[in-house]
């Protein structure tokens, strides 16, 4: 009985394991699919070369027998309108010569394209205008022209019925590809269809690839239509997609266990993404909306190593895979997902992250114009005429802002959370860990100090008794918010650290607890009673004469922590861990809460 058991046993352990090994496969053995934004000069045309023959696929049919072999070179565009230089029109005009109307012969079908192209050269020869073949998915027709309207197209087509060619008028535009030869004829047209790929063999690198806009990429590149564009999806096995970004979102000079890490969680980031049921033809992009991504031009050698040591290793919680979700920089600790965005997810909470602070982003300082600031308000509402202020109304436990308010002539715009570093932008809002000054606010003296400021006489930092001209009383209600007096020292005892001069007091040093606000809105309280801070500047009157202090803002200051958006992984925090002696999986673990490597 026991044997049988341990026989049992045995076979379900060898189950399990051929079960895994079905699951998890190598990186070799996964595609990933990427919509590739690399800056071109057009966005409705690409340059293609290849490495000898360019072969066109239907990897539906097959990723290996093409179904076209077109020349090295080609160029691929939307279908449209273009000029004598092809450069896009948005309609027909006078300069148009290239149009999306064409011939579709109707009694022509063809099994190859071989067939298709040969018959079709024979009907340019005879009729002194282009036929080229048209893939319908499946078999090839035979089409006829790029006419710039339906009535330039008729008058070709009318000849044609006249020799017994039978043939119906066609519109592409912004649904049909064209692909030219270097004589600049075409030599395919097809549908937008995602399963059309082109690619060459490349002896050096040993796999198919393709130069796109001179950028070299591994694998396939297919092409599709999208808002009047053409979409390019370069179509990679995981390995080579892998090579393609760790040397641009980690340096490939850092420790090899930083890198490692670097890997593991663009692995896990990317097989999760995959989606083969995707709508738009490709699960991720190339930028930083994904992870950025160059092609052959980004790989290292080093970073290529650590993808091939680490091949197939993932990040994993409850046994699914992560959304593994990486930044630069934290600023001294990450935050939970669900203050940055709206899910909280169980492996994506904050840590206390001092490894971070070796980063040059660990703290900065941004500032906007108010007119910088009206634009971005009038981007979300153009009556926008004036802004006031904008001021952050509620952080996270973490220090990170929860809600921004922009005050304007049509009432406050709330922005929450990653929305106010995309409203505002993501160049001036390195991350949502800040703070916002003006240059018309003052510090508030505290109940410990308060600090006068250099080549200042006494009269001249006291805010405050009868020195001060108000704009005039105001009868709407005072609350402690706005009281700026209750932040003067006028009580009788003195604090330490301060030392009496007449009836003012200075201090010896600042305390750090003091704060800036800015004075609109504020109300002061002297002598002749409460007044409201109503008009654009607050005059002061003191031993050196009179002074006037904006109450306006017109330079908006954001003094921040950290790069990112602050979920998961410190890159920089990686990198310190790893020179202080930390493996690849003992750093992932530290930044994502209770996954596991395997």
């Amino acid at each position: 009985m026991s044997k049988k058991i341990l026989k049992i046993l045995m076979l379900l352990i060898v189950f399990i394991t051929m079960f895994n090994v079905a699951c998890y496969a190598s990186d070799s053995d996964t595609e990933v699919r990427i919509r590739v934004r690399r800056p071109r000069k057009f966005n409705e045309q690409v340059d293609l070369k290849g490495y000898g023959s360019i072969n066109v696929y239907n990897i539906l049919q097959s990723k290996d027998i093409p179904i076209a072999i077109l020349g090295e070179n080609v160029d691929v565009l939307l279908d449209a309108y273009y000029n004598n230089k092809y450069l896009i029109q948005e309609g027909y005009n006078s300069d148009c010569i290239i149009g999306p109307y064409h011939l579709k012969l109707t009694d022509y079908e063809y099994a190859d394209y071989n067939t298709a192209k040969s018959n079709a050269d024979s009907l340019t020869a005879n009729y002194g205008f282009n036929f080229y073949p048209f893939y319908n998915g499946s078999t090839f027709n035979i089409y006829a022209g790029n006419f710039v309207s339906n009535e330039s197209a008729s008058g070709k087509r009318n000849t044609l019925l006249q020799y017994g060619v039978n043939c119906e008028i066609v519109n592409g535009l912004n649904k049909y590809i064209s692909v030219y030869n270097t004589n600049n004829n075409v030599v395919l047209m097809y549908a937008s269809n995602y399963n059309i790929y082109f690619s060459s063999y490349n002896n050096d690198l040993m796999c198919n690839s393709i130069i796109i806009d001179k950028n070299t990429y591994r694998g396939m590149m297919s092409f599709s239509t999208e808002e009047n564009r053409l979409v390019s999806i370069n179509r990679v096995s995981l390995n080579y997609y892998l090579y393609g970004v760790i040397a641009n979102e980690i340096s490939a000079v850092w420790h090899i266990e930083a890198i490692k890490a670097q890997v593991l969680a663009a692995r896990t980031y990317a097989v999760a993404n995959i989606n083969p049921n995707s709508s738009l033809g490709y699960d991720m992009q190339d930028n930083q909306n994904d992870q950025v991504y160059g092609g052959y031009g980004s790989e290292k050698s080093i970073t290529n190593t650590c993808v091939d040591d680490t091949d197939g290793k993932m990040i994993y919680h409850d046994g699914k895979l992560i959304t593994a979700f990486f930044h630069s920089t934290s600023g001294g600790r990450t935050e939970n997902s669900e203050n940055i965005w709206m899910t909280p997810l169980p492996y994506l909470k904050a840590v206390d992250d001092p490894y971070s602070n070796i980063s040059p982003y660990t703290t900065w300082q941004k500032s906007l114009t108010k007119e910088n600031l009206l634009n971005i308000a009038r981007e979300i509402n153009p009556n926008v005429t004036e802004v006031y202020n904008v001021v952050v109304t509620d952080v996270s436990e973490n220090e990170r802002v929860l809600q921004c308010i922009i005050s304007t002539n049509t009432g406050d715009i709330s922005l929450k959370k990653e929305n106010v570093r995309a409203t505002i932008g993501y160049d001036v809002l390195l991350s949502s860990w800040f703070t916002i000054t003006t240059d018309c606010d003052v510090f508030l003296i505290s109940e410990n100090s308060f600090m006068a400021q250099p080549g200042k006489t006494q009269d001249d930092n006291i805010l405050g008794k009868d020195n001060l001209l108000g704009s005039g009383n105001d009868s709407s209600t005072v609350t402690d918010d706005n009281l700026l007096s209750d932040n003067l020292l006028g009580d009788d005892e003195t604090p330490q650290n301060q030392e009496n001069i007449g009836d003012d007091i200075v201090s010896n040093k600042q305390n750090p607890d003091d704060k800036r606000v800015s004075l609109s809105d504020k109300y002061f309280i002297s002598s002749s009673g409460t007044s409201k801070i109503n008009s654009n500047a607050l005059s002061i009157i003191s031993s050196s004469g009179t002074s006037k202090l904006s109450t306006v803002p017109t330079i908006y200051y954001f003094d921040g922590r950290g790069w990112g958006h602050g979920i998961g992984m410190s890159q920089y925090g990686a990198k310190k861990m790893a020179e202080e002696g930390f493996t690849y999986d003992q750093i992932l673990k530290h930044y994502y809460t209770g996954v596991e490597i395997r």
